[in-house]
Order: C-alpha cells, then sequence, then structure tokens
C-alpha cells in the first residue's frame, strides 16, 4: 500500500485560461509601462530647456521606475505590477498638485495601469500553480525599499546643499543607500527584522531631517517614507503570521493508490 499527496482540486482548463489571460495582461502591461517610460524621460529633456526645468528630476525618475519594471511586469511579477500601478497614480497626483487644469490629461495613465495590474492579479501564475505561494507583500516592500535608497542618494546633494546649506553632510547617503540596499534583500525573502529595521531607518531620517529644517515636521512628502514603511511592515508581519497559523493548522490529506 503506497500513499500520494492529493492534488489541489483546480480546474486545469480553467487554470489554463486564466493563465493565458494573465500573460497577455502582462505582456501589454509591460509595453504600456515601456512606452510610457519613453515618453516621461523625453519629457524630462524637455523640461530642462523651460522655466519649469526644477521639476524635470519629477518626471524622470518616474520614468527611470517605469522602464526598469517594465522588464519584470513581462515576465508577470505581480510586485512589478503593483508597483508601475503606485508610480502611475503617483503621477497623477503630482499633476493634480501642481497644474489642476491639466488633471485629466494623465488619469488614462493609471486608470489602464489598474485595469491590467487587476487581471495579471487575479490571473493564474505558473508559481501558484507548481504550489509556491509568491511574497507579493514581501516584493512589493523590498522594491520600495530598494528604490527609496536609491532615491535619497540621489537627492540627498541638492537637498543639503540647497535647503540645509550643508553639502558635506549629504555623503551620509551613500552609506544610507548601502544599508537600505542590503536591507531590500532581507526583505525579499521575507526577514521581518529587515522590514522593521527599513521602518525604524526611515522613521530615524525623518525625524533627523526635521530637526535640522523644522518645517519638514508637516512636510508629506518627508513623512511618506516612514508612514510607507510602516504599514507595508504591518502588513508583511500580518501576512506572515497568518501564513504560519494556516500551516500548523492545515490537515495533510493522503489518497491511498494501489500499487
Amino acid at each position: 500500500m503506497s500513499f500520494r499527496f492529493r492534488s489541489s482540486h483546480q480546474n486545469v482548463p480553467q487554470a489554463v485560461a486564466n493563465f493565458g489571460i494573465g500573460t497577455l495582461a502582462a505582456r501589454v502591461y509591460a509595453v504600456l509601462s515601456y512606452v510610457t517610460s519613453l515618453v516621461l524621460l523625453f519629457g524630462a529633456a524637455v523640461l530642462t530647456s523651460t522655466h519649469a526645468r526644477e521639476a524635470f528630476i519629477f518626471v524622470f525618475l518616474p520614468g527611470v521606475l517605469l522602464a526598469v519594471l517594465s522588464r519584470f511586469i513581462w515576465t508577470g511579477s505581480r510586485s512589478a505590477m503593483i508597483l508601475a500601478f503606485a508610480v502611475s497614480v503617483a503621477l497623477e497626483l503630482m499633476v493634480v498638485d501642481n497644474a489642476r487644469e491639466s488633471w485629466g490629461l494623465f488619469l488614462a495613465l493609471p486608470v489602464l495601469f489598474g485595469m491590467l495590474a487587476a487581471v495579471g492579479l487575479s490571473a493564474a501564475s505558473p508559481r501558484t500553480a507548481a504550489g509556491a505561494q509568491p511574497r507579493v507583500a514581501d516584493e512589493v516592500y523590498a522594491a520600495v525599499v530598494y528604490f527609496a535608497g536609491l532615491f535619497a542618494v540621489f537627492m540627498a546633494p541638492f537637498n543639503h546643499s540647497r535647503n540645509f546649506g550643508l553639502p558635506g553632510v549629504a555623503l551620509y547617503a551613500l552609506l544610507l543607500g548601502l544599508v537600505v540596499g542590503a536591507l531590500s534583500v532581507f526583505i525579499w525573502r521575507g526577514s521581518i527584522w529587515a522590514m522593521v529595521a527599513a521602518f525604524a531607518l526611515s522613521l530615524a531620517h525623518w525625524i533627523a531631517l526635521a530637526n535640522i529644517n523644522p518645517m519638514l515636521w508637516g512636510s508629506v512628502p518627508n513623512l511618506a517614507a516612514p508612514a510607507v514603511s510602516g504599514v507595508l511592515t504591518a502588513v508583511c508581519i500580518a501576512l506572515a503570521v497568518r501564513a504560519n497559523l494556516r500551516a500548523k493548522t492545515a490537515p495533510v490529506s493522503f489518497v491511498s493508490a494501489s500499487e
């Protein structure tokens, strides 16, 4: 008498159909993200020759992010789909904040990205079909921390020389970028301690800058880093705890099979 594990009660034709739809959505999403990145990079270059040249960075960085994320979206990465949608929402919010009369021009971008992300997230992926549950929240958090470190390093010379008058102090951002980059690797692997450390680091960074310039205490962009980090840390810990509880309580079923 031998035993074998019971396979998941999944409708195979339906899973194949969902995977086909998900793959198509990922391909379209990736192409759209890449085309959008090209338009943004071109627009950033145009801004450098206008009176609004200081705003080019807010167009340049989203363009770079979408160009990088499009590669992972093409392969079906759910975390990349979520991050690209978040970038499109951030772009729309920046337009609303700086040019309210033009908010409708970019509204189609988060709408399309959101629809494609929803299709990609709802469709079955090869990793799920194989039985390995993707840690989407961990991957999103890791990517956010990784890009936040790059952004901090890039913006430090501007912030400390123009706003604080301390250009030499900006060198600390190099060490910050190394630490944050290392933490993102452990967060990707689901390490809770790295998530807590990233949140503590973002909170300490915000407090340090606010002590230099008290106006930053109420600055939404500067408060966004610890706020987002805190929310993602709480979500990832909650999901990890729930997964552990399910693993301990889930019964293992066997089906006898004749030799």
